[in-house]
């Protein structure tokens, strides 16, 4: 067979695949195994973790939150996989953009895209001066996780607690420091290619 040995579908795919013999037979087709997004992750990083231990992965794209909380035995035992639309880093970035004070309001105005870019870099250029934005974006990061780490306990039913270790992958882990998830969180290098590296590692 030619190409990928194995796929990743987005948690909520993933459970239409299972359930759906005709597109099942097709995606099979293509792929020798289908993997939820998040357990190329645990892949990645499987050296990381030891046996008997839960983890908590939390892959972050810029617009949904894929999540799997699963326990390392001869294999990953998954306890719960999901999908959490809306709440990716863009969110942390409208809370940055909220959080700027009425002397800074024409940075209110620009782009999406230059909002974003504020955000990456903590400051930006006004009328040829640079303007420290640091402190709002430290305090948007911290709201977005608190926001992100809540919404996770209600979709899990507060078995966050019972984790581990946290790893955080995903776009959007590139604009987030894993310290801001407590202790034994851990980020990957190149965290946006964590799944691709995890799925590559699946033999034939």
């Amino acid at each position: 067979m030619e190409g990928d040995v194995c796929g990743g579908l987005a948690p909520k795919h993933y459970a239409y695949y299972k359930e759906n013999e005709r597109l099942k037979k097709k995606v099979d087709e293509i792929y020798q195994y289908v993997l939820p997004q998040g357990v190329g992750i645990l892949l990645d990083v499987d050296e990381l973790i030891h046996d008997g231990e839960v983890v908590l992965v939390v892959d972050v794209g810029f617009n949904t939150v894929d999540y799997v909380l699963a326990k390392k035995e001869e294999k990953y035992r998954k306890y719960a996989i999901g999908s959490i639309e809306g709440l990716g880093v863009l969110r942390a970035v409208e809370l940055f953009k909220e959080k700027l004070p009425q002397s800074l309001e024409l940075l209110k105005n620009f782009s999406f895209s230059r909002l974003v870019e504020a955000f990456e870099k903590g400051y930006t250029t006004l009328e040829g001066e640079k303007v420290n934005l640091q402190g709002y974006v430290d305090m948007a990061k911290e709201e977005y996780v608190d926001l992100l780490l809540s919404r996770l306990k209600m979709e899990l039913k507060g078995r966050v607690e019972e984790r581990d270790k946290l790893i955080l992958a995903g776009g959007g882990a590139n604009l987030l420091s894993e310290e801001l998830f407590g202790k034994n969180a851990l980020k990957p290098p190149k965290p946006e290619f964590s799944n691709a590296r995890g799925f590559s590692k699946v033999k034939a």
